[in-house]
């Protein structure tokens, strides 16, 4: 999957975390024109889909999300659209044996506790597809950075590829107290969706520009009160986790950045188009 931009102008839409609610997540990406109601591609061509990560955990329906992401991408890899899941700290702790948002209705959908495990071990389908293939952290697309939880300077500095591949060697050892999967690294950092913007702008500033990129859109802190996505420092950060799954409010949004010469960015809610 590659982790780097494209020259050619494109649509992108940015869809935060699903926690497991099929339901709501068609629904979303039926409302930002992504899917039909078939859960087909209708996102027309140019157009790059991304998720920000933590399609597991306080819901039932893992195998349907997986299935569908797994889908979507495949089908992308001969067509004229990208479609981009990145890794999020819940698929970190389910990968390593952390279970505790696992709900009764999602172990039974794989038949059990022992079934659900094989099936995200190193050689079940889940696990090998996130250890394999969608175990990207982050991503850059035409002069934004996607992340699940945000990119502090000093791990910045890495780079996109940098973090990507320290990911992908961590998971390969499986070492899960890596610093990379600790509270100040990409999964889990909370910083710039909490933190008070006279400080947290300008460590947003400076991972930036390590990055070379103009923004960064992050989920992991969820919106669930607003149901809106936030956006930060001046349209430097935009927090699009708003609660998507029932667990959360069943809130309905996605982010839009319309094409690479725009500026602008634009949310659709609510049916909005």
């Amino acid at each position: 999957m590659s982790t780097t931009s494209s020259s050619s102008p494109r649509r992108i839409v940015a869809v935060g975390d699903f926690h497991g609610d099929f339901p709501q997540v068609h629904k979303v990406l039926r409302m930002a024109g992504i899917l039909d109601k078939q859960e087909q591609w209708i996102g027309g061509p140019n157009t790059a889909f991304v998720h920000t990560g933590d399609v597991v955990d306080r819901g039932p329906d893992t195998i349907k999300l997986f299935q569908m992401l797994q889908r979507l991408y495949n089908d992308s890899l001969s067509a004229d659209y990208d479609v981009f899941p990145l890794l999020g700290n819940h698929e970190i702790m389910n990968l390593s044996g952390d279970l505790r948002y696992v709900t009764e209705e999602d172990y039974a959908s794989f038949g059990g506790q022992v079934q659900r495990k094989q099936a995200w071990s190193e050689n079940g389908w889940i696990g090998n597809l996130l250890m394999k293939t969608l175990s990207n952290v982050t991503l850059e697309l035409d002069g934004t950075v996607f992340v699940h939880g945000g990119i502090a300077p000093e791990w910045a500095r890495l780079g996109v590829d940098g973090l990507n591949s320290q990911v992908k060697e961590a998971m390969k050892r499986k070492e899960w107290r890596d610093p990379i999967f600790g509270g100040q690294g990409p999964f889990w950092f909370r910083g710039y969706a909490q933190d008070r913007e006279a400080v947290i702008c300008k460590e947003l500033k400076k991972a930036l520009k390590f990055l070379k990129a103009k923004r960064m859109v992050i989920g992991h802190t969820p919106q669930y009160e607003t149901g809106e996505i936030l956006s930060r420092c001046n349209g430097r950060v935009f927090v699009i986790d708003v609660g998507i799954s029932s667990a959360y409010g069943a809130n309905c949004a996605a982010l839009e950045i319309p094409c690479i010469a725009s500026t602008e960015s634009q949310t659709k809610r609510d049916g909005w188009t």
